[in-house]
């Protein structure tokens, strides 16, 4: 065979890797080089393996690469990370020692899904502005979790996807809430448990609706020492609708009786 040939064909191979990049950290370059908005889709956007690594993503995130936010992308004021399209990550990490006014907003409309393989951890100082609908889709036996820092979540569902082994669990209160201020309509403010663990971890949570009418999926509520309030009013007869055996419930404004 001609070693030329060999050495295309080897090199073919190697950039075929690096374009790949699956399991690869995208750090957020921030406004210092992307700008005040930026798309969280365009590769160009994301060094890869540290921040200020010098390599930059060939591809937008994919379910095995890990996102980071840290608070070196956010030193000059304030910027938008817009979703402009559907969106795929495994962790998404947002840094605790974001500066208040330097506080960047995630934003997505409400045609937007966000698929999240692994946990959310979302920062006290960030604004949260992704409308649509988020999906934790993790296959990975064990937990995975989610930090809201007392943030609503104001946004169409939160679908709980998980693999029979999977739990999330939430690490502080829980608050999903129509992006709208209304909370009577009936698509929206939901959150749906289709397979997987839901564990409230004696955490509150409060949305416009809850549902799990999954019909054979595996799926497990633990919701012990939990406020759950659940208070919205449209053109389904109630906000909670199960069609599996509960046995703790605390249901709080509506007071929906549960039949099981």
């Amino acid at each position: 065979m001609n070693t030329r040939f060999i050495y295309v064909l080897f090199a073919c191979f190697w950039v075929g890797i690096a374009h790949a990049q699956p399991d690869s950290a995208y750090y957020w370059k921030g406004n210092a080089v992307v700008g005040s908005t930026a798309d969280f889709n365009d590769p160009a956007n994301w060094w890869i393996g540290s921040f200020n690594s010098g390599r930059t993503a060939s591809q937008s995130p994919v379910s095995s690469n890990n996102v980071y936010f840290t608070a070196a992308a956010f030193t000059s004021g304030t910027s938008t990370i817009t979703i402009t399209s559907n969106a795929n990550c495994k962790d998404m990490i947002w840094d605790n020692a974001i500066l208040t006014a330097n506080a960047p907003t995630l934003s997505a409309s409400s045609s937007v899904e966000l698929y999240i393989y692994g946990s959310l951890d979302i920062a006290p100082n960030m604004n949260w502005s992704v409308n649509g609908n988020i999906h934790f889709k993790s296959n990975t036996a064990g937990t995975v979790q989610i930090r809201t820092n007392n943030k609503a979540l104001r946004m169409c569902n939160f679908n709980i996807e998980l693999g029979s082994g999977t739990t999330l669990q939430l690490v502080d209160d829980l608050r999903v809430e129509n992006p709208s201020t209304s909370n009577n309509i009936a698509n929206r403010g939901w959150i749906s448990l289709t397979s997987g663990h839901f564990h409230t971890n004696g955490k509150r949570v409060e949305a416009d609706f809850f549902s799990s009418t999954s019909g054979n999926n595996t799926r497990r509520l633990t919701m012990d020492n939990s406020m759950l309030v659940f208070d919205g009013v449209a053109w389904v007869q109630y906000p909670w609708r199960l069609d599996f055996r509960v046995q703790i419930m605390r249901v709080f404004r509506q007071r929906v009786r549960i039949c099981v």
